[in-house]
């Protein structure tokens, strides 16, 4: 087996803490897709920026905020029909943009995107939930990784005779790339996931590691050593 050393100077107790917490969304992000062909291009331009405008205001009746509400530039393009029966032929030109609208109440989000595509929109190119607080759940996540590297460290220790010192040495770790270290962040550590290790999978994971070395507290173990002779 192949154990990579992340420390290259190992000193101490060194050990992964990970953390992984479900957290609720509180907005969902949509991206539509506007597209009109026509046979001239001044047409075809005039037909999306008419559906866009249907769309804005279809989103700001449904309770997306207009501020919350951007639009692409326009693209255009000449469309042809391919066969390979013959040459291509002239099918007209292609306007298309992009519209996306970032709603907080989640439980109007079926309706908005029903409104949406009555309105104008052709294409619902995405859907996203995400949160206005990740900044601070990634900070409880680093926090709890942290405790959980003290936790660890102890129990090594306390298996060893010995007791931890001073913190030697810190580091962030993406938990996305702990596997590529030879660590693993499973999904039964996760905060709130049952005993099976199973979780919501309408929530949003937010993880935090980190790598922590300890020092030894040299002058207890000779104590513990001393007491025991």
């Amino acid at each position: 087996m192949n154990v990579r050393q992340s420390v290259d100077r190992p000193v101490g107790v060194t050990v992964m803490g990970s953390h992984v917490m479900q957290v609720n969304p509180d907005i969902a992000v949509t991206v539509l897709g506007i597209n009109r062909t026509e046979h001239g291009p001044a047409s075809a331009l005039a037909q999306a920026r008419d559906a866009t405008g249907r769309v804005r205001h279809t989103l700001r009746a449904l309770g997306v905020n207009p501020a919350d509400i951007r639009a692409s530039r326009i693209e255009l393009r000449t469309k042809y029909h391919t066969s390979s029966q013959g040459p291509r032929e002239f099918a007209g030109h292609c306007a298309t943009t992009e519209i996306s609208g970032t709603l907080s109440a989640l439980d109007k989000l079926d309706g908005v995107l029903v409104g949406a595509v009555e309105a104008g929109a052709d294409e619902v190119r995405s859907v996203t939930f995400q949160t206005t607080k990740l900044r601070e759940h990634r900070i409880k996540a680093r926090i709890e990784a942290l405790r959980a590297a003290r936790s660890k460290a102890e129990h090594y220790a306390e298996e060893a005779g010995v007791r931890l010192g001073k913190v030697l040495h810190i580091e962030d770790v993406d938990p996305e790339a702990a596997g590529r270290r030879g660590y693993h962040v499973r999904g039964h550590d996760i905060a709130g996931a049952d005993e099976t290790g199973a979780y919501d999978p309408g929530s949003i994971i937010v993880a935090g590691a980190v790598l922590v070395s300890y020092a030894i507290d040299h002058e207890s173990a000779r104590g513990r050593r001393g007491n025991r002779a």
